[in-house]
Protein backbone atom coordinates (compact mmCIF):
# COMPACT_ATOMS: atom_id res chain seq x y z
CA UNK A 1 0.00 0.00 0.00
CA UNK A 2 1.69 3.55 -1.17
CA UNK A 3 0.41 6.82 0.38
CA UNK A 4 0.74 9.09 -2.78
CA UNK A 5 -1.17 12.17 -0.31
CA UNK A 6 1.49 12.92 2.20
CA UNK A 7 -1.15 15.14 4.07
CA UNK A 8 -3.47 11.92 4.07
CA UNK A 9 -0.42 9.83 5.85
CA UNK A 10 0.39 13.12 8.03
CA UNK A 11 -2.99 13.38 9.07
CA UNK A 12 -3.85 9.57 9.98
CA UNK A 13 -0.72 10.11 12.90
CA UNK A 14 -1.92 13.86 14.20
CA UNK A 15 -3.68 11.74 16.82
CA UNK A 16 -0.66 10.11 17.78
CA UNK A 17 1.79 12.23 19.54
CA UNK A 18 5.45 11.33 21.91
CA UNK A 19 2.82 12.22 24.51
CA UNK A 20 0.23 9.80 23.35
CA UNK A 21 1.69 7.49 21.06
CA UNK A 22 -1.18 5.92 19.97
CA UNK A 23 -3.72 7.38 18.13
CA UNK A 24 -7.75 6.73 17.59
CA UNK A 25 -9.11 4.46 15.28
CA UNK A 26 -9.67 5.68 11.67
CA UNK A 27 -11.38 4.38 8.59
CA UNK A 28 -8.93 3.50 5.80
CA UNK A 29 -11.75 2.63 3.16
CA UNK A 30 -14.59 0.82 3.46
CA UNK A 31 -14.12 -2.39 5.65
CA UNK A 32 -10.78 -1.08 6.76
CA UNK A 33 -9.51 0.88 9.50
CA UNK A 34 -6.67 1.46 11.52
CA UNK A 35 -5.06 2.68 14.53
CA UNK A 36 -1.84 4.97 14.25
CA UNK A 37 0.78 4.63 16.41
CA UNK A 38 4.86 5.55 17.12
CA UNK A 39 7.32 3.87 18.84
CA UNK A 40 10.40 6.17 19.35
CA UNK A 41 11.27 7.52 15.47
CA UNK A 42 8.85 5.12 13.45
CA UNK A 43 5.56 5.32 12.24
CA UNK A 44 3.22 2.44 12.73
CA UNK A 45 0.01 1.52 11.87
CA UNK A 46 -2.64 -0.89 12.90
CA UNK A 47 -4.96 -1.78 9.92
CA UNK A 48 -8.26 -4.00 10.90
CA UNK A 49 -10.69 -5.15 8.31
CA UNK A 50 -13.52 -7.27 8.02
CA UNK A 51 -13.43 -10.22 5.68
CA UNK A 52 -16.67 -10.62 4.79
CA UNK A 53 -17.53 -7.57 2.64
CA UNK A 54 -20.09 -9.14 0.25
CA UNK A 55 -23.36 -11.76 1.58
CA UNK A 56 -22.15 -13.69 -1.42
CA UNK A 57 -21.23 -17.22 -0.08
CA UNK A 58 -18.42 -17.45 -2.37
CA UNK A 59 -16.81 -15.43 0.08
CA UNK A 60 -16.88 -18.06 2.74
CA UNK A 61 -14.47 -20.34 2.66
CA UNK A 62 -12.19 -18.37 2.19
CA UNK A 63 -12.45 -16.93 5.45
CA UNK A 64 -11.92 -20.55 7.64
CA UNK A 65 -8.72 -20.81 9.65
CA UNK A 66 -6.79 -24.64 10.10
CA UNK A 67 -7.52 -25.43 13.56
CA UNK A 68 -5.35 -27.79 15.25
CA UNK A 69 -7.15 -31.11 14.92
CA UNK A 70 -6.41 -30.40 10.74
CA UNK A 71 -10.25 -29.31 10.71
CA UNK A 72 -11.45 -25.91 10.23
CA UNK A 73 -12.57 -23.07 12.78
CA UNK A 74 -14.98 -21.69 11.80
CA UNK A 75 -15.01 -17.71 13.42
CA UNK A 76 -18.33 -16.12 13.71
CA UNK A 77 -19.59 -13.50 11.60
CA UNK A 78 -18.48 -10.54 13.27
CA UNK A 79 -14.96 -11.27 13.90
CA UNK A 80 -11.80 -9.29 12.18
CA UNK A 81 -8.34 -9.58 11.05
CA UNK A 82 -5.44 -7.71 11.45
CA UNK A 83 -2.03 -6.81 10.55
CA UNK A 84 0.85 -4.25 11.04
CA UNK A 85 2.72 -2.03 9.24
CA UNK A 86 5.37 0.32 9.35
CA UNK A 87 6.04 3.56 7.59
CA UNK A 88 9.00 3.62 5.54
CA UNK A 89 10.05 7.62 5.35
CA UNK A 90 11.62 7.77 2.08
CA UNK A 91 8.96 6.32 -0.28
CA UNK A 92 6.34 6.05 2.31
CA UNK A 93 5.36 2.82 1.73
CA UNK A 94 3.79 0.75 4.27
CA UNK A 95 5.59 -2.91 4.97
CA UNK A 96 4.45 -5.35 6.84
CA UNK A 97 5.75 -6.34 9.94
CA UNK A 98 6.75 -9.96 11.23
CA UNK A 99 8.85 -9.76 13.89
CA UNK A 100 9.64 -7.39 17.38
CA UNK A 101 13.56 -7.25 16.49
CA UNK A 102 14.34 -3.66 16.81
CA UNK A 103 11.28 -2.23 18.42
CA UNK A 104 11.29 -2.43 22.39
CA UNK A 105 7.94 -1.74 23.48
CA UNK A 106 6.42 -3.16 20.51
CA UNK A 107 3.50 -5.10 22.05
CA UNK A 108 2.40 -2.75 24.46
CA UNK A 109 1.31 -0.61 22.17
CA UNK A 110 -0.21 -3.06 19.93
CA UNK A 111 -2.14 -4.20 22.81
CA UNK A 112 -3.19 -0.55 23.56
CA UNK A 113 -4.21 -0.59 20.10
CA UNK A 114 -6.41 -3.16 19.86
CA UNK A 115 -7.96 -2.60 22.87
CA UNK A 116 -9.17 1.09 21.78
CA UNK A 117 -10.34 -0.73 18.33
CA UNK A 118 -12.12 -3.65 20.76
CA UNK A 119 -13.66 -0.64 22.64
CA UNK A 120 -14.79 0.84 19.74
CA UNK A 121 -16.44 -1.77 18.41
CA UNK A 122 -18.02 -4.19 20.85
CA UNK A 123 -20.60 -6.02 18.69
CA UNK A 124 -16.99 -7.86 17.09
CA UNK A 125 -15.99 -10.36 19.46
CA UNK A 126 -13.11 -12.39 17.73
CA UNK A 127 -9.62 -10.71 16.07
CA UNK A 128 -7.40 -12.73 14.28
CA UNK A 129 -4.06 -12.30 12.61
CA UNK A 130 -0.94 -14.13 10.95
CA UNK A 131 2.69 -14.24 11.96
CA UNK A 132 5.43 -16.69 12.25
CA UNK A 133 5.50 -18.31 15.59
CA UNK A 134 7.88 -16.23 17.06
CA UNK A 135 5.94 -13.32 16.44
CA UNK A 136 2.65 -15.05 17.14
CA UNK A 137 3.70 -16.06 20.64
CA UNK A 138 5.23 -12.57 21.15
CA UNK A 139 2.10 -10.93 20.10
CA UNK A 140 0.00 -12.84 22.10
CA UNK A 141 1.97 -13.13 25.44
CA UNK A 142 1.96 -9.17 25.31
CA UNK A 143 -2.31 -9.10 24.86
CA UNK A 144 -2.32 -11.11 27.62
CA UNK A 145 0.12 -9.00 30.00
CA UNK A 146 -1.64 -5.99 28.78
CA UNK A 147 -5.15 -7.41 29.50
CA UNK A 148 -3.96 -8.91 32.98
CA UNK A 149 -3.81 -4.89 34.24
CA UNK A 150 -6.55 -3.88 36.46
CA UNK A 151 -9.73 -2.10 35.13
CA UNK A 152 -8.72 -3.20 31.65
CA UNK A 153 -11.80 -3.90 29.17
CA UNK A 154 -12.43 -5.65 26.77
CA UNK A 155 -10.71 -8.91 28.12
CA UNK A 156 -9.01 -10.99 25.40
CA UNK A 157 -8.18 -14.31 25.74
CA UNK A 158 -6.05 -16.63 22.79
CA UNK A 159 -8.63 -18.67 20.69
CA UNK A 160 -5.95 -21.97 21.54
CA UNK A 161 -8.17 -24.01 18.61
CA UNK A 162 -6.66 -22.03 15.48
CA UNK A 163 -3.47 -23.52 14.43
CA UNK A 164 -0.37 -21.18 13.25
CA UNK A 165 0.22 -19.49 11.17
CA UNK A 166 -3.07 -17.68 12.55
CA UNK A 167 -3.71 -16.93 16.00
CA UNK A 168 -7.09 -15.67 17.61
CA UNK A 169 -8.09 -13.79 20.08
CA UNK A 170 -11.53 -13.65 21.71
CA UNK A 171 -13.48 -11.04 23.93
CA UNK A 172 -14.65 -12.41 26.97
Amino acid sequence: MIFTDKSLLDSLFKSSTQGAPVGRVQALTLGRECVPFILGDNRFLMEFHQPFTSVDESFFSEKLYRDVDGDYFIPMLNHTRFSIWIINFIDEELAFIDSADGYPGLGALVSEALHSHASSHPEIKQYFFEANREFGAYLIESIEQYDSRPGCAPHMKMIKEVEPPSYGLAIC
